[in-house]
């Protein structure tokens, strides 16, 4: 069950769609949780704080004061910001919004913020460093679609590097009898000392 906060209702509403029975909307932020939290195959709860760009880069101090205070209530934690910014031809962080006109392909900015945008990235590179996964998105329906795969993807074990990355062992010696005794000791499995030769 994926539950959200009373805060996203839009946010709910289009993972409703995607989900059905299997999120409800709960108010998170009171008890100490982030703004979405649901249980993963293992048992371990997983919480992601959800922020659109700008909020999150106007009170970038704040966010990290939240986040500190979230950490002890799940096991895996994520930061999912919607919305574009770049950095202005000052350095400094400006995001991005659609137009609501008649021509929603086209982005216009929105603001410009007195934060340096490596400043910003590097803030953002900090939260990964200490065990906050950073997810941006441009829009909320994308950031709906993200955190629904967020949640299908904990649902079950994944198997993706077992099967796309084989186990290989290699050996670099040149004394073929050193070679074949270390990968019986090594206790590969298939290899004995027949194949090992």
């Amino acid at each position: 069950m994926l539950f959200v906060d009373a805060d996203y209702p839009e946010l709910f509403s289009l993972v409703k769609q995607m989900l059905g029975d299997d999120c409800r909307i709960e108010d998170l932020n009171t008890s100490g949780y982030a703004d979405a939290l649901w249980i993963d195959y293992k048992g371990d709860s997983c919480q992601v704080e959800i922020k659109q760009q700008g909020e999150a880069v106007g009170s970038i101090d704040n966010l990290e004061a939240q986040l500190m205070r979230q950490l002890p209530m799940a096991t895996h934690h994520n930061l999912l910001i919607y919305g574009v910014s770049d950095p202005s031809s000052t350095g400094h962080v400006q995001t991005w919004r659609r137009n609501d006109a008649s021509n929603r392909a086209l982005w216009i900015m929105s603001k410009e913020y007195r934060v340096l945008y490596s400043a910003w990235r590097g803030k953002l590179a900090r939260f990964n460093q200490r065990g906050v996964c950073v997810y941006e998105v441009p829009t909320i329906n994308a950031a709906a679609i993200q955190l629904v795969e967020m949640y299908r993807i904990c649902q079950t074990e994944g198997l993706t590097f077992n099967r796309l990355i084989p186990e290989k062992y290699r050996v670099v010696e040149l004394d073929p009898r050193k070679k074949q005794t270390m990968l019986t000791l090594m206790s590969v499995p298939g290899i004995g000392e027949e194949v090992a030769e």
